[in-house]
């Protein structure tokens, strides 16, 4: 049985609207609650949820060990086991708090429709193992998104700042990817 709340945002995935924060309304089944224990979905965009998968699921669970966090598709965010002794709406308004504060944490970048599928399948084995490599240094999140574009979670201070490698790797493989990627080798040939 689930004590489902959604953050209700539009659709569209504009800069815009991905940038500005969701709305802190909370809507209640009061069909679906539970008295013995809670469960909590929160619908994100899917790079917010997506980065907090990646840098944020892990630090939560090890802080409530009798929690279950999971990502139910590419933006919902679940939340499953309710303290003993605590009310339902005492574990909505904590997790409430919870998601909210590390979503503050997270700015979003729209890089642009890069044809996110076509993109993630022509970067070699290699250049994703780079890839990730660079995201965990810099704690940013490179999404794939389900609409082609190509987006970057994380902190506004490391958008900035720290994300010069993973723009250089993705723009390289999509230059190759369009076919504009002119080889070394090819360049001092014709010198």
């Amino acid at each position: 049985i689930f004590l489902c709340t959604a953050f209700a945002m539009q659709t569209s995935l504009l800069q815009e609207e991905l940038l500005s924060p969701p709305p802190t309304e909370v809507a209640v089944n009061d069909s679906a609650l539970s008295e013995d224990r809670g469960s909590l979905v929160v619908t994100l965009s899917e790079p917010q949820a997506q980065w907090l998968e990646a840098f944020w699921f892990g630090t939560v669970v090890r802080k409530h060990p009798h929690c279950r966090i999971f990502l139910e598709g590419r933006a919902s965010l679940c939340v499953e086991g309710a303290l003993a002794g605590e009310s339902l709406d005492e574990f909505q308004e904590r997790w409430r708090r919870l998601v909210m504060g590390a979503v503050k944490k997270v700015d979003v970048e729209d890089l642009g429709n890069m044809d996110a599928d076509a993109l993630r399948e022509a970067i070699p084995e290699d250049g994703l193992l780079k890839l990730s490599e660079h995201e965990r240094e810099a704690s940013v999140k490179v999404v794939f998104g389900e609409n082609q574009h190509l987006f970057l979670a994380g902190a506004k201070g490391k958008l900035e700042r720290k994300c010069f490698g993973i723009r250089n790797l993705l723009s390289h493989y999509h230059w190759r990817l369009s076919g504009r990627d002119v080889a070394f080798e090819e360049m001092v040939a014709q010198r």
